[in-house]
């Protein structure tokens, strides 16, 4: 008896799924209708809606030689800059993200455009919300050594004008800003020099007016014990000098004395008696002669400028038509199910 209400239930399942396969092929035409409509409504959607635009720009390291100016100090500096290619494009890269330089470059060239179409939104608004987030700093692969830059816009007159001039601003204030941490060490380096060689000269100054007080009292003692000529005395056949410590200067004789005196006091070039000064000066005669062009150093290739685009990127025209017909298909046998079941209980009544 059971196994018969069994194999009645598996028969009624099986009339249900042939019926509803008849349902879904008899109503056929409404299942096409609904998704030609949901499709119809896509394609009204994408006539309407706002596109958006897309610009792109490839950006590389630049070679050793495009930044060497910029390290032209290093070997006269006690602290080298060492700016690498890696840390130039390092900066460019966190400048392009930065908040600061995006607010500056909206102001000089975006925001008039927006004040003409009515947009009445702060600067702070308008940079964070529009401008940074439509903007887009990445690595097309995780190994790649590019950087691609890109910028989403309605308007496609703008999209690489924009992303263009931006580029160009942001990488003109990194080279400044680089140039400048060069100049400032540069004059770092002169100044820490220089103070080297008025520590010298002040040195030099003291044991000059030290040794002229020395001689002027030996030349006193030397008048008074009537030393005129230097003190010599016999060793065999030879004839010695004496090599006389600082004591016994006096028995160098008041000529010799007087002589010397007459010459350190007379001393104008200094410099070249005191030991290290000329080759400090050297180093001061370098770096001043250093002269640094933002137009020499380069911080970024430029793989090819944006052009204005001529096509959208948003909305997605395929994808949405795609999931239209998806939807509408999966929408009309919907509908078809729900008349399927009204029938069938209105039968079963």
């Amino acid at each position: 008896m059971q196994a018969s209400r069994l194999v009645d239930n598996q028969s009624q399942d099986e009339v249900d799924l042939f019926a509803l396969a008849a349902a879904l092929w008899a109503r056929k035409g409404l299942v096409i209708a609904v998704m030609l409509a949901v499709v119809g409504l896509a394609a009204l959607y994408l006539t309407y809606a706002p596109k958006v635009y897309e610009a792109k720009v490839y950006l590389s390291e630049v070679q050793p030689a495009d930044i060497a100016i910029l390290n032209a100090a290093d070997r006269y500096m006690s602290q080298p800059a060492a700016v690498t290619k890696e840390l130039a494009f390092a900066l460019l890269q966190k400048n392009l993200n930065s908040i600061a330089m995006a607010t500056a470059y909206f102001k000089q060239d975006m925001e008039g455009v927006y004040r003409q179409g009515g947009d009445k939104r702060s600067v702070a608004e308008l940079v964070r919300g529009g401008f940074l987030k439509s903007l887009g700093v990445t690595k097309p692969d995780k190994g790649s050594e590019y950087l691609a830059v890109t910028y989403q816009y309605m308007d496609p007159r703008y999209t690489a004008k924009w992303l263009n001039g931006y580029i160009s601003y942001v990488d003109n204030k990194t080279r400044h800003e680089l140039l400048k941490a060069a100049i400032d060490n540069k004059v770092l380096a002169i100044n820490e020099y220089k103070k080297q060689v008025a520590s010298l000269r002040s040195v030099y100054e003291k044991r000059l007016q030290d040794r002229i007080v020395l001689l002027e009292e030996a030349y006193s003692i030397a008048k008074q014990l009537g030393f005129e000529k230097p003190v010599s005395s016999n060793a065999g056949n030879k004839i010695l000098i004496s090599n006389l410590d600082e004591s016994l200067l006096y028995m160098r004789g008041s000529e010799v004395l007087r002589a010397e005196l007459d010459a350190l006091k007379s001393r104008t070039q200094r410099d070249s008696f005191i030991p290290d000064i000329r080759f400090i000066q050297e180093k001061i005669t370098y770096l001043e002669s250093l002269t640094f062009n933002v137009n020499e150093i380069k911080v970024v290739n430029i793989d090819g400028w944006a052009v204005e685009p001529e096509s959208s990127v948003k909305p997605k025209k395929a994808l949405v038509l795609v999931l239209a017909g998806m939807l509408g298909g999966l929408l009309g046998v919907f509908v078809v199910l729900i008349q399927w079941a009204i029938d069938n209980r209105k039968y079963g009544e």
